[in-house]
């Protein structure tokens, strides 16, 4: 992720998980804000940025502080083929359609009535389509949808 990540890393304070399998995502986070607090600093607003397999931490970790907790949600090319995983998501958008930006590939979801369903709901300004299966431009993938986000976020 620090390779999409270095653009941004003078304008954010950064925290990057090191694979999808965060045990317990609501534990690192309060570490995180914990270590926060100790150094005295605290962040005035918070986003939380989800790629791909990020839906699994990110579940647990929405559950427990809320979605209100940050000021925007990044679902990057997020997988959710799981019908448990695709529900949550879909009531995200229902939910906190203001809070969320997605971006994502035609395939990337692996679920192609969650994906439509959230992007529907979000609307043009807040879903954005990275396509590259239609053999336009084979230099975008599944990865450089975080590109997509990244500048999004400068």
């Amino acid at each position: 992720m620090w390779d999409y990540m270095g653009d941004i890393k003078e304008k954010y304070h950064i925290f990057v998980a090191d694979g999808p399998r965060v045990k317990t995502p609501e534990d690192s986070y309060k570490k995180l804000l914990d270590t926060l607090q100790k150094n005295g600093l605290q962040a005035p607003s918070q986003i939380l940025y989800l790629f791909s397999g990020g839906w699994r931490p990110g579940m647990p970790l929405l559950r427990s502080a809320g979605a209100a907790t940050f000021s925007s949600i990044y679902l990057v090319d997020i997988w959710m083929d799981d019908t448990g995983v695709a529900s949550f998501y879909k009531a995200l958008a229902d939910k906190e359609a203001g809070r969320l930006t997605y971006i994502y590939t035609r395939g990337g979801a692996e679920n192609e009535d969650a994906r439509d369903y959230i992007a529907k709901k979000l609307g043009a300004t807040k879903a954005t389509l990275v396509d590259y299966k239609t053999g336009v431009d084979k230099s975008v993938t599944h990865m450089s949808t975080n590109s997509v986000a990244v500048g999004m976020l400068k």
